[in-house]
């Protein structure tokens, strides 16, 4: 089960209210809920998930 590994949350969190992530054994990232930790999660491919934090990195997104 998927829940087993360990999840991490961002340095900014001080609830149990936010994202979690984690690297997944076969390869991408898998996002949940802290809320719900036993729910389900999203596998985001590599590529993608790299794609996505070099563009916030970036910071030219609206705010």
């Amino acid at each position: 089960m998927i829940s087993q590994f360990s999840w991490f949350t961002s340095s900014y969190c001080d609830t149990s209210a936010c994202v979690e992530v984690r690297g997944l054994p076969d390869g991408g990232v898998g996002l949940r809920d802290g809320k719900n930790p036993e729910g389900p999660y999203l596998r985001i491919p590599t590529a993608q998930w790299r794609s996505f934090t070099d563009f916030v990195k970036q910071e030219k997104f609206a705010r």
